[in-house]
């Protein structure tokens, strides 16, 4: 932590800077991830929270009430499930298919680091590597370095890992803020949501400061987003600049997350999402 959180304090001064100015003359990344100039102030003031790990929560004898990052091994956290079975914590980690990396713990200042989050990479093997667009999808397409979804390769490591998950602290900490269920994951799942929920979408965030980090210039042509939309079909692979099919077929990785939550009594209660 004493390496990634100021790494990713420097990654998100340039997305605080462009969200400051997209409230008046919205950027191309911003119109992409959050469409409505009305919500930068809002974008803005989230991603200075997470860099400075501003304070949300009521204090406890466990936090001060800023984000507190939990390792449980194996017997030392138990956990309610919904169907009042007892569950380890750690056995939580190893038993999502796939493992998961990690999840906030609603509601408090936890976020519960899983042993998987420690064999991801620290950083993008490459910080200016931005994802390929297919002109004819109007879409991010898939480049060979994503083992996954398109852009995978730029998010999946541990400091933007780590940054989807405070991202979720302080989004569960707005007094009026309504879960988007389901979650939506990937660089293209984020940019076809609506203002209203992209702004409740950790990975919009996430797909936003990390393009902005890597000084991305091209961008789905969001002008005419709708005009396009009958062109989505997934069973056809994205062709980008330079691709063959066979480089452009989609991963087949299916990603489950979870999220804690707290009851008012203290127990907690875990819930899995896929």
């Amino acid at each position: 932590m004493q390496t990634l959180l100021p790494a990713l304090y420097d990654a998100l001064l340039a997305g605080i800077h462009d969200a400051n100015t997209s409230h008046s003359h919205p950027s191309a990344a911003y119109s992409v991830f959050f469409k409505d100039a009305i919500n930068a102030p809002f974008v803005s003031n989230l991603l200075r929270d997470v860099a400075l790990g501003t304070a949300k929560w009521a204090p406890s004898p466990q936090s001060n009430g800023s984000p507190t990052f939990i390792c449980p091994g194996p017997g030392q956290l138990v956990l309610d499930d919904e169907d009042g079975t007892r569950k380890d914590a750690y056995q939580i980690c190893r038993d999502s298919d796939p493992p998961i990396a990690g999840t906030y713990v609603f509601p408090s200042s936890w976020i519960m680091l899983c042993p998987t989050f420690f064999q991801q990479p620290m950083f993008p093997a490459n910080s200016t590597s931005c994802p390929s667009i297919s002109r004819v999808r109007n879409r991010f397409a898939r480049k060979k370095e994503d083992l996954d979804h398109a852009g995978s390769s730029m998010v999946q490591n541990q400091m933007w890992i780590l940054f989807h998950e405070l991202v979720h602290y302080y989004l569960f900490a707005q007094p009026d803020y309504e879960f988007l269920n389901p979650e939506v994951y990937g660089i293209n799942g984020a940019w076809r949501l609506n203002p209203a929920d992209s702004i409740r979408n950790s990975d919009n965030f996430v797909s936003y400061a990390a393009t902005v980090n890597a000084k991305c210039t091209k961008w789905p042509d969001y002008a005419h987003e709708n005009e396009r939309e009958l062109l989505e079909d997934d069973s056809v692979p994205d062709l980008a600049e330079n691709q063959t099919a066979s480089d452009a077929d989609e991963g087949s990785v299916i990603r489950a997350n979870a999220i804690v939550h707290v009851d008012r009594e203290g127990s907690v209660n875990f819930r899995k999402r896929v």
